[in-house]
């Protein structure tokens, strides 16, 4: 369950609502009783993803699609060179403390390829 996301405030007051739902057979009658609980807050120290316009990361670029070279046209930018270049080169880094086991592009962790605790839209629970 995501509890906050980027660009809310988390700021205020929060109630643990604990409902008790048996999970085995017991008299209705008796209430079960709350012995301990623990709460588990997952977080990154840097936004874990980029808004569009910024930096991209290597996956990111891949998408873009190269022109074909004609030995007989022109010759390509500088900037279409460079981008070939870019995607022949591999990392092989350590990954951010986040990144899940498809690795990732870079060390930081917008770099991820999938990430531990976070997946779109949702909150990965467990481990």
């Amino acid at each position: 369950m995501t509890v906050h996301c980027w660009g809310e405030r988390a700021e205020g007051q929060w109630i643990l609502e604990i409902i008790d739902s048996p999970s085995s057979l017991r008299n209705p009658e008796v209430l079960g009783k709350l012995k301990e609980w623990t709460l588990v807050l997952y977080g990154t120290s840097g936004h874990p993803y980029q808004p569009h316009g910024t930096q991209h990361s290597r996956s990111k670029m891949l998408e873009i699609p190269t022109p074909s070279r004609d030995p007989k046209g022109p010759e390509p930018p500088p900037e279409v060179l460079k981008h070939q270049e870019e995607e022949e080169e591999e990392y092989s880094g350590p990954c951010h403390s986040e990144c899940g086991d498809q690795g990732c592009d870079g060390p930081d962790p917008d770099h991820c390829l999938n990430c531990i605790h976070y997946s779109l839209g949702s909150l990965k629970t467990g481990r």
